[in-house]
């Protein structure tokens, strides 16, 4: 989640706090699919991330007419729409979300835990991995001369709006991923929780601490963040007070 909006922060310019909406979009997408679908779940996780790409390429045209704090606000708004949507629409669990209890039923414990590691573990080492190969390439080049300049990037024919197009896109997609995996572990859903801005706040603390517009940042600042939560956690409201300082 935090490498996808790196890539759309830190080396594109466009500064995202509605990144929940692609978390609560593949999260409800993977238990969508395996409830009335009957798709494994840990398949569906694919899933999730196709569906965030989905609503990402029909959003990324009317959000990108936005610019600076208005873009951010709009990507708040968007995932609040699907907040409230989600919230009253019984088919989709409403208020009281969703569970996957009886699709894994038949899966033991241990199995289940091991199979949802890798999958994190796959979709950490694409998201590194997909960045740093991108950054390496003639789009890495385009990506980062549209958050320089966009008019001198479209004077040497750089396709601004397809580029900013495209990166919406691949990052919705990953943080889709993340958003089903996240939630195949916990193996309950609500709205409110996967739609929550926390997830916007603890992605932009990782990569803003670690080194945003590097792709070894969001690393070290997970890190960090995880590390910091173990040795508070038993600080109550200091704990929150000591990321806020940092």
């Amino acid at each position: 989640m935090a490498q996808a909006w790196n890539l759309l922060a830190g080396f594109t310019g466009f500064v995202s706090v509605g990144q929940q909406a692609f978390i609560g979009i593949g999260a409800y997408a993977l238990f969508l699919f395996a409830i009335h679908l009957s798709v494994s779940p840990f398949a569906a996780v694919l899933l999730g991330g196709l569906m965030g790409m989905a609503v990402g390429a029909v959003a990324a045209p009317a959000l990108f007419h936005l610019r600076g704090p208005t873009f951010a606000i709009g990507t708040w708004v968007l995932a609040e729409l699907f907040r409230i949507a989600i919230t009253n629409t019984a088919w989709l669990g409403g208020a009281s979300g969703l569970t996957l209890a009886r699709v894994v039923r038949g899966v033991p414990l241990q199995e289940r835990t091991r199979l949802t590691y890798w999958l994190a573990l796959a979709v950490a080492v694409l998201a590194v991995g997909g960045l740093y190969g991108l950054l390496r390439s003639r789009l890495g080049l385009a990506i980062r001369t549209v958050r320089d300049n966009e008019a001198s990037a479209q004077s040497v024919g750089v396709d601004v709006a397809g580029v900013k197009r495209l990166v919406f896109v691949l990052a919705a997609f990953v943080t889709g991923c993340a958003g089903a995996v996240v939630y195949l572990n916990t193996m309950f859903v609500t709205s409110t929780a996967a739609f929550a801005v926390d997830w916007s706040a603890l992605i932009i603390f990782v990569v803003i601490v670690g080194g945003i517009g590097t792709v070894e940042g969001p690393i070290v600042g997970a890190l960090l963040y995880f590390g910091l939560r173990e040795w508070l956690a038993d600080y109550g409201t200091w704990y929150i007070i000591a990321l806020g300082l940092i």
